[in-house]
């Protein structure tokens, strides 16, 4: 047995309502009389491969019961969460944010999953706890926004999957919180744009999964975050170019996702920043001196390729006069400052006053 018998009994029970298509009342009296024995030490208890109680629910009733998932789930996880409530001493909360082997809570595990309804049935019952009084809206926002060892957010990896549904249904989460005065607009704009300890900021997955619906999501996010929530136009600047650790941009990545689109995509939105620093993103080299290019195996390789050739051919090659990526540096002259302010994505900002010499 890998686990305690009173973690074990609700695991048995937890998989025996779920193969039951007809979900009789036994089994579900057995999985209440199961999760109501728990103490906190089993409630917390992860399995031999470092899951617990909340992430097998989160799993496998898409796995096992694919057909009632979401009732089973939904019903499962407002059992667990109430028995962790009854426990007190923030047992809920631990529960909530508790990691995985690999450094996951359950949210990372949801985002990572793929599926809306699984996404939007754990979110439902996590605010319905919040709104009960059962956790505190700050641990609701660490929950929502804090990242793994590693520094990767819960946006890092919605971003990196493939389904757009899940990115709305995490930025609206993102919006609510924001608009009802629970997380402060700065965690709001650092989650955003905040590097993982590697240096991959959001922009960074979002461009290398290659999904342009999801980077199109994450740019309107960051237009929101200018026009309505203060977001220094300098860092989304800075953030179309910054490298990682290892000298990565954007743009590489970008290159590297094999999306012909996604890469179109970004570039439009680097041409409306100066010239010169179109043409440094374009010439940028990694520590291993590589520019943006896709890797010759992947399958729309040529076409990326010689698209970003004929780019660097029509544009001005960087020199040591006009390199350097430090916004304060970004516009050498008035009128470059002007045209971004004319041509940029934030349409309905007010024009800089003419005593400001920065962004």
């Amino acid at each position: 047995m890998y686990r305690s018998p009173k973690a074990h009994n609700v695991h048995t029970a937890i998989l025996s309502y779920l193969h039951d298509n007809d979900a009789s009342p036994l089994n579900k009296t057995h999985v209440k009389y199961a999760i109501k024995a728990l103490d906190e030490a089993s409630l917390l208890e992860l399995s031999i491969h470092g899951y617990s109680h909340l992430n097998d629910i989160l799993h496998l009733s898409f796995e096992i019961a694919p057909h009632n998932a979401g009732r089973k789930c939904s019903f499962l996880m407002q059992r667990l969460l109430c028995k962790a409530n009854s426990l007190g001493s923030r047992c809920i909360t631990k529960l909530l944010l508790q990691e995985s082997h690999d450094g996951f809570t359950p949210l990372h595990q949801v985002l990572n999953a793929g599926t809306p309804e699984n996404l939007k049935i754990y979110l439902g019952e996590v605010r319905h706890a919040v709104t009960n009084q059962w956790m505190e809206r700050n641990d609701y926002i660490d929950l929502l926004i804090n990242p793994n060892k590693a520094g990767f957010t819960p946006l890092h990896d919605v971003l990196k999957g493939d389904n757009p549904e899940n990115v709305k249904i995490y930025l609206n989460e993102i919006r609510h919180a924001v608009t009802n005065q629970w997380m402060e607009k700065n965690d709001y704009i650092h989650l955003l744009i905040k590097p993982t300890n590697a240096g991959f900021t959001p922009l960074h997955d979002v461009l290398k999964a290659g999904n342009p619906e999801n980077v199109k999501l994450y740019l309107d996010e960051l237009d929101h975050a200018v026009i309505n929530q203060g977001m220094n136009k300098n860092d989304y600047i800075n953030l179309l170019i910054q490298p990682t650790n290892s000298g990565l941009t954007p743009l590489h990545q970008a290159a590297n996702s094999n999306s012909v689109n996604t890469l179109v995509f970004f570039l439009n939105e680097l041409k409306k920043l100066p010239m010169h620093i179109y043409s440094q993103a374009l010439f940028a080299k990694t520590d291993e001196g590589f520019i943006p290019s896709c890797q010759k195996a992947k399958s729309n390789a040529n076409e990326i390729n010689t698209f970003l050739k004929q780019e660097r051919k029509n544009s001005i090659k960087p020199t040591p006069q006009n390199t350097g990526y430090a916004p304060q540096r970004f516009f050498k002259y008035k009128k470059q400052e002007h045209d971004f302010y004319q041509n940029n994505r934030f349409e309905f900002c007010p024009k800089p006053k003419q005593q400001n010499n920065c962004l």
